[in-house]
């Protein structure tokens, strides 16, 4: 019994595990089915993604690609290899608009869009434009990816871009623009065209365009439309007619289009008022007329060039008659290759000028003529348009004379300058107030001045009488004393020094004959005030000498008794002291005698003769007519004689002045010194030269007086004492026997003159 259960329940659960087996059978087979219908609706859908004429791509939830088709590999130029498993952003996606793109695509893939446009570029950087249709696919409930498929819009944006192209153009446009359809209805007009007819935009859109023509004119449209639909356009002058009937002239030219859905259109361009432009024709043509004439009758040279080359395009007679070229060897030739310009570096300087300006004014130029002629001139050039080419408009002003004359009177004010700067006199100009104004070179060189220190300062601040010069100006410029008489003046160096001047004015008048000022002519007089006083000194010593000749000679006769009656009482008996004392008379009385006889040799004329003279005589001499002065005075004199020195030729009384000079220089210093003194006198050959050296133990010469010791009138001896003219006078005497004669010196250490005499 127990067991009987126990098969039926093993029975039931049998006959359910039968039940479960064929309910998982029927499933399975289900599946199979499902399987099935889905494996032939994926190779549907895969022939229908391969063969469908728009690029379509699949991908997956994360973005990325699991298919492109063929049309999309064709269209992007990437292959299917190339953009498998590729993820946002895409390669085809530009660069300037990737990140935009990446944060839309993401959620416009998962919830799907429709008809959205992008630009996106192809492999080989073209760009394309797109319409795209995204359509999420969910299976299950769950998104598993995403199909986006593409319609290539490049050639409607083209078109797009066009048409908007087109209408700026044609809203901006000056000349009239239509759009009309076969039947005469207008679909289009600009400003332009609307303002021509005295229309505005809205009243024309959709009217009959045959209201813009007169009547008589519509037989002649149709026949035109006709000729549009046949030849595809037509051009011509048409009449029409304004809102208020007014008709008026244009040129007009139309095209035939058609429109994207392939409807006959055709597009017209007209331009303005055709009686306006005859007559601004006519006007044109009057005014090239008279630029003609004014050009081929301008008596300067005139030329028009091509400015990129130079290139002569039409040239004057006046052009021709200067340069000596007919006109037809000029046109077609540049001015480089018939010689008119020598370099490009006169054209480069023109269009360099022309780039910042439009014309060039006055510039200076050399041309060269046929025969090689050089003209100077000015030129002057304008840019003009001559058939759309830019030309330049020549002009030239010949300035050859002109220049020839402007060279010439450089040249003579360059000489008058120098005359005026290099003349022997002083110059200088004072206005009313006596204010210097001009003033030469020679002048300022005379005063030590510059032109600054002296221009603008009154002339009589350069002067040692200021006053009495101040009242002989106001005399001379109010006319109370008239100029032209020569006078003396003492101007001042710019050192102190004083340097007397001959004056001479005249006066400066105005146009009116008003005297405005004086012009003055100044000579340096100091050499001849320096003449006159030697003259005066020289008469002085001339005198002197003729008054030591008298006394020479009244010496002469008592000197001669005394010598001849002490030789008497010496032949006598006489004592022996008395003999004594009669020696000494005789023997004084023959020296005085021998000075008395040296002073008239020395004071008396001789002609200038020169004859052998012994060097070492010549000082002996000198000397005897000192000794009296040494021996009162207790100078020593030492000399060193060279006894074998040749003769020279020489004057031996000029020579002996030249001695004397020198030993009563020294002897009066050594004097002043110290009252007494010790001059050494040498003579010794010096290769072609006798020198003879006299050196004093005086108070020596301070180093500011030296170059100045042998310059006339100059002393450094207390007033009455000295001229300043007896070493001048050596130096002169010295100098006219080929010799020279200079002095060494130290303050405190003595002086030694040298006198180098050649040996002829």
């Amino acid at each position: 019994m127990r067991e009987d259960r126990s098969n039926k329940k093993l029975l039931v659960e049998l006959e359910k595990l039968r039940q479960r087996i064929a309910e998982l059978e029927a499933e399975a087979e289900k599946r199979l089915q499902i399987e099935e219908a889905l494996r032939q609706s994926e190779e549907f859908s895969s022939r229908v993604l391969r063969d469908s004429p728009d690029p379509i791509l699949v991908a997956n939830p994360d973005t990325s690609i699991r298919y492109v088709n063929p049309a999309l590999e064709e269209l992007t130029g990437y292959s299917m290899s190339e953009i498998i498993g590729q993820k946002i952003p895409r390669p085809w996606w530009p660069e300037e608009v990737r990140e935009k793109l990446e944060h839309s695509a993401k959620a416009a893939y998962r919830h799907g869009h429709k008809g959205l446009e992008y630009c996106f570029k192809k492999k080989n950087g073209e760009r394309f434009w797109v319409q795209t249709t995204a359509t999420p696919v969910f299976i299950d409930g769950q998104f598993r990816h995403f199909i986006d498929s593409w319609v290539d819009i490049t050639e409607r944006k083209k078109a797009e871009e066009d048409i908007r192209k087109f209408k700026v153009i044609a809203d901006n446009a000056v000349y009239g623009v239509s759009i009309a359809d076969m039947a005469g209805h207008l679909i289009y007009a600009n400003e332009s065209y609307a303002r021509m007819h005295g229309y505005k935009v809205d009243e024309l859109i959709g009217s009959d365009r045959f209201k813009l023509y007169p009547e008589d004119q519509h037989e002649f449209m149709m026949r035109r439309t006709e000729q549009i639909k046949e030849t595809g356009s037509a051009a011509g002058e048409l009449w029409r007619k304004k809102k208020d009937g007014t008709v008026f002239s244009t040129f007009s030219v139309a095209t035939l289009v058609k429109d994207d859905q392939g409807k006959p259109l055709y597009i017209a361009t007209s331009h303005f008022d055709l009686t306006e432009r005859k007559q601004a024709e006519a006007a044109l043509r009057t005014s090239e007329e008279k630029f003609s004439r004014a050009f081929h009758s301008n008596p300067h040279p005139m030329s028009i060039v091509t400015m990129a080359e130079g290139r002569y395009l039409d040239v004057n007679d006046s052009y021709v008659q200067t340069f000596g070229f007919s006109r037809e060897e000029l046109l077609g030739h540049t001015t480089i290759e018939m010689g008119i310009i020598k370099t490009e570096r006169f054209r480069k300087e023109l269009l360099r000028i022309l780039g910042k300006k439009q014309q060039v004014k006055n510039l200076e130029v050399e041309l060269y003529t046929r025969s090689g002629r050089k003209v100077e001139a000015l030129l002057s050039a304008d840019k003009i348009e001559i058939g759309g080419q830019t030309c330049l408009l020549t002009v030239l002003n010949d300035i050859t004379e002109r220049k020839k004359i402007e060279a010439a009177l450089r040249e003579s004010e360059q000489r008058l300058a120098q005359l005026y700067n290099e003349a022997p006199v002083g110059y200088h100009e004072l206005d009313g107030e006596g204010r210097m104004t001009r003033v030469n070179r020679t002048e300022l060189d005379m005063l030590g001045y510059t032109a600054e220190e002296m221009l603008g300062r009154h002339v009589w601040g350069f002067m040692i009488e200021s006053e009495i010069s101040r009242r002989a100006f106001a005399a001379k410029i109010t006319g109370t004393m008239p100029p032209g008489q020569a006078f003396e003046r003492t101007y001042i160096r710019k050192d102190g020094t004083p340097m007397p001047a001959l004056i001479e004015d005249r006066y400066i008048k105005d146009d009116s004959g008003q005297v405005i000022g004086l012009r003055s002519t100044m000579q340096d007089i100091t050499e001849r005030k320096k003449m006159e006083e030697q003259l005066i000194v020289t008469g002085r010593l001339a005198s002197i000498g003729e008054l030591a000749s008298g006394v020479a000679h009244e010496l002469n006769n008592p000197l001669t008794s005394i010598i001849g009656f002490s030789e008497l009482l010496l032949n006598k008996d006489i004592p022996d002291d008395v003999r004594e004392d009669l020696k000494v008379i005789h023997r004084e009385a023959q020296r005085t005698a021998q000075v008395v006889r040296n002073l008239l040799t020395f004071a008396r004329k001789h002609e200038t003769t020169k004859k052998p003279v012994d060097i070492n005589q010549a000082i002996k001499s000198a000397l005897d007519l000192r000794a009296y002065e040494q021996k009162v005075h207790n100078i020593e004199v030492v000399t060193n004689f060279d006894s074998s020195l040749p003769e020279i030729t020489a004057d031996i009384f000029r020579l002996q002045q030249v001695f004397v000079n020198i030993i009563i220089n020294a002897e009066y210093f050594m004097v002043q010194a110290h009252g007494k003194g010790k001059l050494t006198i040498t003579t010794e050959r010096k290769g072609d030269v006798i020198r003879a050296s006299f050196a004093d133990d005086g108070p020596g010469i301070r180093e500011e007086h030296l170059r100045h010791v042998f310059d006339p009138f100059f002393t450094t001896k207390e007033v009455g004492k000295g001229t300043g003219l007896g070493l001048s006078i050596c130096h002169g005497i010295v100098t006219e026997h080929g010799g020279n004669i200079y002095v060494k010196s130290q303050l405190n250490r003595g002086a030694t003159f040298i006198v180098d005499l050649p040996i002829k």
